[in-house]
């Protein structure tokens, strides 16, 4: 009698049995009553081995009885006695083939039967019809010793007689059957290539398997399988099996690989079961309780997990990067999945589940999981051959424990009906129409091959082996159990690039490693990075720290500037222009108005912390009056507030009320627009001759505000964005130190004014004495009139926003002599919109040979100082989309919903630090961090 550890031994006749079985699978000498079969040992593949040895005692066992019961003494509470209905070798088939024989009859003489395909080989069969060669299935295996090639393709053949998936065939225009054929002829290529040198000769071998992936398969013709054995030296050979995956699923191969080996050495082999039976089994699934269990499991799933990382260089094809874990280290995995009376495959699925959700920044993740499809309860089924596999998903809400999410898992895994078709269970979903429900997959690859194959018994040995099959979503994860673990990743090279797929596996390790460390914690707090990593992300990343004249204001540096180069242009627009004394000498008088103003209403800011600093509205329209405004407001102590007279009136009268406007800077046309009751002073209706040219004593600070810009009001109410003036100044000092404005540049202001690109155009070149253009009203979406101003005032930068940058080039592209009168501008920028890489290709092909221009791609959300970031674009098409990096005295992080950081290239949320973030929302405290 058995007996456990604890010291009982088994009492009832199903304990006795059990025991033995276990002990069998297992290989161990003993095993008791409270033993447990996962922490023994036990994977899925020993568990179909225990069910099929359960059956052949009289007793049925399902996967499921195992996973919940994993120890003999729960475990012979479940046993039912065999019954006579169960399907078995001898079980006849549920479908009707007579008149489907006679159908295809004609075509095929040595006809045997027909048998439906699988969902998945409807699939496969769809898919395959797109692209010849998709779907094959490549073994390569290195033979030493006394090899005849002969004998082994009589043992092939043999082999092919055995199975009637190696002989099945497509008829043409078929979806729903495949027909088997009696005799087929299999496609056996002998050649010798011992006379060429080692280096020709791998090339020739290299080539010979991506032809014969090339050649494909004619699906009508049967056998959906050929193998070549070429000698490559006096006692070795390559052999090359390729074979349609609409036949055989990889635990298939292995086995009919086996078998042609062991037949070869002269073994017998046991009858092969029929494979009509599993095609009878498989039409009596209850389909429709499978689906309202998936549907119970998916229909509030509604976004897809998509992992995106930059690629250098798309490709076309597939690329496979391999990690492999040590033998210590594998060893402490299966111990640890034991512990937790699980498999090493869950453990894994966990893994990969928890790093999916880190990647894509989500707590509920999906993966497809390739499920070995040999049912349990089926006698015999784990030594069919044919194409049983199918996908299913896999969904876990990551928010938990390694040791909860393995539990949880498990009972997911056991409970999950595996043989419903995956385009069906994907429908049970709430994803878009069109969507994949997963875009990455994982597989446990291991299949019962006997390791006695790779000695001598038949005179040669296999010294080495290699399955080549592209993997057929994106990214595909595929653990090879054994002494040592080994991972790899299949990748779409149109998507990842090696880098990326080697840092995934090595980030996958990373967590693997430390939740066998200890599985009690949050599986969200797996590390992705390493120390150095993380301090290279915080700290390296963002050492942007640079001086800049912090004690000082806006009004104040156009003083200094106005003071070095009185006589130089300063701005200009159609009809007039100003150098810099007469337009600082204008704007101290508008300065002073906007004083008396104030004084009148009772809203003169002096200077003090215990008064707050008066907004004044700017409603004047493009041109050199609108300059001397802005300069005289600042002057006088206050913040601008743009207003654009084509937005509606509500938002105009909501802005004002919001921001306590205390005066509006206007002109008599442009002031129409504004609601009754608003102080105004009117530019065109002032006698401004009466107020002083000299400069104001200032009464404005580095921390007082520079302007409020609202956001656009598309998710809600306008929010009144605070920018002090200290951010601004850091934003136009780290410009003039990277590209300097010199006295000979011309900048031109065409951006309109309640965005915040337009405050660089308007400040950014009086730190060097460039001038300002304003451009007419009305033309800044007009690229003619944008070229023409180019060419005859020398523009020599010049913001677009990307669309408007498209359309610029389109009309250059029309236009060589517009192209060609551009040939002054020497820098261009962008922001607002994203640039793509065709983009900037376009403009390096279009404008930067006429100019020599450069083009810099900047970035900046309202809430900061205009821009937190550059990217200056390369000459040749930049690789990957990049804001570039942050400017001065800005930290840019990119941190998961956790607030932890994401490593380089991984999608999360941007965070701002530094300087450049503006003051917070206007009366929205609650909004404001």
């Amino acid at each position: 009698e058995s007996e456990s550890a604890g010291g009982r031994r088994a009492r009832s006749d199903a304990e006795i049995l059990l025991c033995t079985l276990f002990a069998q699978v297992l290989q161990l000498e003993q095993v008791g009553p409270n033993d447990n079969f996962f922490e023994l040992g036990g994977d899925s593949i020993l568990a179909l081995q225990l069910i099929a040895q359960a059956r052949a005692h009289g007793i049925i066992l399902g996967v499921r009885d195992i996973f919940q019961s994993p120890d003999v003494e729960g475990l012979a509470l479940r046993v039912a006695p065999l019954a006579e209905s169960t399907l078995s070798g001898e079980a006849g088939e549920t479908l009707d083939t007579s008149a489907l024989c006679e159908r295809f009859r004609k075509q095929y003489p040595q006809l045997e039967t027909v048998l439906p395909l699988t969902p998945l080989q409807q699939g496969i069969l769809f898919l395959s019809q797109e692209e010849k060669s998709a779907y094959q299935v490549q073994l390569k295996l290195r033979i030493e010793g006394d090899f005849d090639p002969e004998r082994f393709r009589k043992a092939w053949e043999d082999i092919l007689e055995r199975h009637q998936a190696l002989r099945v065939a497509i008829p043409l225009n078929e979806t729903a059957f495949a027909v088997v054929c009696r005799k087929v002829a299999l496609p056996f290529l002998l050649e010798d290539w011992q006379s060429l040198p080692p280096t020709q000769l791998q090339e020739k071998l290299d080539a010979f398997v991506e032809h014969e992936r090339a050649r494909g398969f004619a699906l009508d013709v049967a056998p959906l399988l050929k193998i070549a054995v070429v000698q490559v030296a006096e006692k070795a050979w390559e052999m090359l099996l390729t074979c349609h995956h609409i036949v055989l699923d990889g635990w298939s191969l292995a086995l009919v690989v086996a078998e042609a080996l062991r037949h070869y050495a002269g073994q017998p082999l046991p009858e092969a079961p029929s494979l009509s039976t599993y095609s009878a089994w498989l039409q009596s699934r209850p389909l429709a309780a499978a689906l309202d269990w998936w549907r119970k499991e998916l229909e509030d799933f509604d976004t897809p997990n998509r992992i995106d990382l930059p690629v250098t260089v798309p490709q076309n094809g597939f690329g496979e990067e391999t990690l492999v874990f040590t033998a210590e280290e594998t060893f402490k995995l299966e111990q640890t999945a034991r512990a937790l009376r699980s498999t090493p495959s869950t453990f894994l699925q966990v893994l990969w589940a928890v790093l999916l959700g880190r990647l894509s920044d989500r707590d509920d993740v999906v993966f497809g999981n390739v499920v070995a499809g040999r049912p349990a309860e089926l006698a015999g089924a784990e030594r069919m051959v044919g194409m049983f596999i199918n996908t299913v998903p896999v969904r876990l809400h990551i928010d938990a424990t390694v040791d909860q999410l393995v539990r949880t898992a498990t009972t997911f895994l056991s409970e999950r009906p595996e043989y419903a078709p995956l385009h069906q269970v994907q429908a049970q979903a709430s994803i878009p129409k069109g969507s994949s429900l997963f875009d990455t997959l994982f597989i446990y690859e291991n299949y019962p091959v006997d390791e006695k194959l790779f000695g001598r018994e038949a005179g040669f040995a296999i010294t080495a082996s290699e399955g080549i099959e592209a993997p057929p979503y994106p990214l595909t994860l595929t653990a090879l159990p054994g002494k040592v673990l080994t991972l790899k990743l299949g990748y779409d090279r149109q998507r990842y690039d090696a880098q990326g797929a080697a840092r995934i596996l090595l980030w996958l390790a990373r967590m693997i490693r430390a939740a066998m460390d200890n599985t009690a914690q949050q599986a969200l707090g797996l590390p992705l990075l390493n120390e150095t990593e993380r301090a290279q992300i915080l700290y390296a990343c963002n050492a942007t720290r640079s001086t800049f004249p912090q004690e000082k204001t806006l009004p104040q540096l156009f003083e200094e500037q106005a003071a070095r180069t009185p006589e130089a242009l300063a701005v200009s627009d159609a009809t007039q222009h100003l150098n810099y004394a007469a337009l600082n000498a204008l704007s101290n008088r508008i300065a002073f108005a906007v004083r008396s103003s104030l004084a009148d209403i009772g809203r003169l800011h002096s200077g003090s912390q215990t008064l707050s600093q008066p907004i004044v509205g700017l409603c004047v329209e493009r041109s050199v009056e609108r300059v001397a405004a802005l300069l005289g407001i600042h002057k006088a102590g206050c913040a601008y507030l743009p207003l654009d007279p084509g937005h509606p009136a509500e938002r105009l009268d909501f802005e004002l009320r919001d921001a306590n406007v205390s005066l509006v800077v206007s002109t008599r046309n442009q002031a129409a627009c504004l609601p009754q009751g608003v102080a105004r002073l009117l530019l065109d209706e002032t006698d401004l001759e009466r107020f002083s040219p000299e400069n104001p004593s200032s009464l404005l600070a580095p921390t007082d505000l520079a302007y409020i810009i609202y956001t656009s009001g598309s998710t809600g109410r306008p929010k009144g964005v605070m920018v002090e003036q200290r951010g601004v100044i850091n934003r136009l000092c780290w410009l003039q130190r990277v590209l300097p404005y010199t006295s000979r540049d011309v900048i031109l202001h065409k951006t309109p004014i309640t965005f915040d690109v337009s405050v660089p155009e308007l400040y950014g070149g009086w730190l060097g004495g460039a001038a300002l253009h304003m451009l007419d009203p009305g033309a800044e979406k007009d690229p003619q009139r944008i070229a023409a101003t180019i060419a005859e005032r020398c523009i020599t930068s010049i913001h677009f926003v990307a669309s408007m940058l498209e359309a610029f080039l389109d009309h250059l592209e029309t236009s060589p002599e517009d192209r060609a009168g551009c040939a002054s501008l020497r820098r261009v920028f962008t922001s607002g919109e994203a640039v793509s890489k065709e983009l900037v290709a376009r403009f390096n092909r279009v404008l930067r040979p006429v100019a020599g221009a450069s083009l810099h791609d900047l970035y900046g959300p309202t809430e900061a100082s205009i821009e937190v970031s550059c990217y200056p674009c390369p000459q040749e098409t930049p690789r990957i989309k990049t804001i570039g990096c942050a400017i001065d005295n800005t930290q840019l992080y990119i941190l998961d919903r956790r607030g932890e950081p994401q490593p380089f290239g991984v999608p999360g949320e941007l965070y701002i630090g530094g300087v450049q973030v503006a003051r917070g929302y206007l009366n929205r405290p609650e909004l404001t961090a």
